[in-house]
């Protein structure tokens, strides 16, 4: 059957499918800096934004949960949706990275940025925004919601959804 996504007024088939069936792989020469810059500016669409409160559960140190929360998106980022990462940037306890990827050949870019939220008990979580952006708004959207589903279906994760 089909129904209607409710972050969006895009239309969704249920089946199940893996969302990675339809990210390309990158030739190592399509992606880096200056191709990040030629193509920032014409990709105009862009998706709502995804918010996510996530806590690891093998918990460890807190000042490590934020970095290892990062590197585990980042692993399902680049092996599930074959992603590069293109930009990181670190302000206090606030951590944004850029990625690219190919969805059936166009380029959609996917920001995630994690915020590490302080708690008086031991176990922490980060809150993670989500936002993608790209030339049409529905490869935005797609790019946004297979994002969030890899996310969610990681095992190292509990994570909960906050806001669409």
């Amino acid at each position: 059957g089909k129904f209607l996504s409710r972050q969006s007024k895009v239309v969704f088939f249920y089946c199940k499918l893996w969302p990675q069936m339809f990210f390309n792989e990158f030739k190592d020469e399509t992606v880096n800096s200056s191709n990040y810059e030629d193509k920032i500016h014409c990709l105009k669409a862009v998706s709502r934004k995804c918010r996510l409160q996530i806590t690891l559960l093998h918990h460890k140190q807190h000042q490590q949960q934020q970095q290892n929360i990062e590197r585990i998106i980042e692993q399902c980022l680049m092996q599930q949706l074959k992603c590069r990462k293109i930009k990181r940037c670190v302000e206090g306890h606030e951590c944004r990275n850029i990625y690219m990827a190919l969805l059936q050949f166009k380029w959609v870019l996917i920001g995630v940025c994690l915020h590490d939220v302080k708690t008086e008990n031991a176990i922490a979580s980060v809150i993670v925004d989500i936002i993608t952006k790209s030339h049409e708004y529905w490869h935005a959207e797609v790019a946004l919601q297979s994002t969030k589903f890899i996310v969610l279906a990681n095992d190292c994760l509990t994570t909960t959804l906050l806001d669409v």
